[in-house]
């Protein structure tokens, strides 16, 4: 689930946040994701029992200097009551920014870069801010899949049209 499409002013807006720590748009960018979530979570099914954020790799955290999933994932977890789990998985490769890759490449620098631990609930969704191809929520669902979660949903703020 993306809650709307990485088009201006979108763009701009998680550019600011990502890129410049404009973090006077954290607030709407939360508030959308926790919006569009609400709204799918009341669909039916069984709901999460927790949030995973897209995790970065230590050398990614310290060049940016927050992980923006994390700041996100809040909205959704406030909305819904969720705890989030900042901790339950990792990076384990510096795959650098992926935004010039094809699918293909993703897959493949994606491959195995994820360990989550456990114990984990059941059910968990992961939050991560812009969905492109899909490679790294696939990759990091494999790895919690790997430690015992049996159903993961992807919440993102936006996706690549």
């Amino acid at each position: 689930m993306a809650a709307v499409d990485l088009e201006p002013p979108v763009r701009h807006l998680v550019h600011r946040l990502k890129y410049h720590q404009d973090f006077s748009v954290l607030t709407l960018l939360r508030d959308t994701l926790a919006h569009a979530v609400v709204a799918d979570v009341g669909g039916g099914g069984a709901p999460p029992e927790a949030i995973v954020p897209m995790p970065q790799h230590p050398a990614q955290h310290r060049r940016r200097g927050f992980n923006q999933a994390r700041l996100l994932a809040a909205g959704p977890g406030r909305a819904l009551g969720l705890p989030i789990l900042p901790r339950a998985a990792c990076r384990l490769r510096d795959t650098g920014s992926l935004t010039t890759l094809t699918a293909a490449e993703r897959n493949r620098v994606l491959r195995n870069a994820f360990e989550a631990d456990g114990p984990l609930p059941e059910r968990v969704a992961i939050v991560d801010d812009v969905l492109t191809t899909g490679a790294s929520a696939e990759a990091l669902t494999r790895a919690l899949r790997r430690a015992g979660v049996s159903h993961v949903s992807v919440w993102a703020l936006a996706r690549t049209p």
